[in-house]
């Protein structure tokens, strides 16, 4: 990433287990010259989902649709913190 580059984030909830979720975050960077874009970054983060006094809750099931989405919920569980 150069000085004045433009960066789009673009993040999308991948992977839910009982008590954690998962984002995918692509960063995609935009040079000034004219179609000069390339993906910089993708990054997995994973949220515990927790109460006023730290005990852990259960989050909803995500449920993947298109092929696309079923990737990315297979490698968010393949590198998932338990």
């Amino acid at each position: 990433v150069l000085m004045g580059d433009q960066l789009k984030f673009t993040a999308r909830v991948v992977y839910t287990g009982k008590t954690t979720i998962t984002v995918q975050c692509d960063i995609q960077r935009f040079g000034r010259n004219a179609g000069d874009k390339a993906l910089s970054n993708s990054c997995l983060f994973t949220f515990r989902n927790v109460d006023q006094e730290m005990n852990p809750q259960p989050v909803p099931f995500i449920y993947p649709v298109t092929y696309a989405e079923d990737a990315r919920f297979l490698n968010a569980y393949r590198q998932r913190v338990d």
